[in-house]
């Protein structure tokens, strides 16, 4: 019974993490055609780009979390073990990346500076949101 309780909650949050990463692309989206015409992106669209990274990352290794403890992994709290364990599975890749993002993640709640706000904006572009669709890339593939 465990199996299917676990099962459920991994999927029940999988559909949460897809609806994160569809609002995650289209800020990406936005943000990219901005910069594409030529506009800086505004800090409204910096400020969107980020809360929307925050949300679908935390979604991102929590839905891992729960696929690993389904797959007999065992309960792993926290976001740096989950995503050393789902590397070390080869569920997803760029264990660097992924670790790059979490340390990105964790200093976001903390960005008063506008230099560091356009960096971690440039890794989310450039890094991160690859990573993240990849990853539900291999959900969609395990439903």
């Amino acid at each position: 019974m465990e199996n299917n309780t676990t099962d459920v909650r991994w999927k029940q949050r999988h559909e949460n993490f897809e609806k994160a990463l569809a609002v995650f692309a289209r800020m990406v989206g936005s943000a990219r055609e901005s910069a594409s015409s030529g506009e800086d992106i505004s800090e409204m669209q910096q400020m969107a780009l980020i809360q929307s990274f925050e949300v679908a990352f935390e979604l991102a290794w929590k839905t891992l979390a729960d696929f690993l403890e389904e797959e007999g992994y065992g309960t792993i709290a926290s976001p740096r073990g989950v995503i050393k364990q789902a590397f070390a599975a080869e569920y997803i890749g760029e264990g660097d990346v992924w670790m790059r993002a979490l340390a990105d993640r964790n200093a976001t709640t903390h960005i008063y500076d506008e230099k560091e706000m356009r960096r971690i904006v440039e890794k989310i572009d450039k890094e991160y949101f690859s990573i993240l669709e990849a990853l539900g890339k291999f959900f969609a593939s395990k439903m």
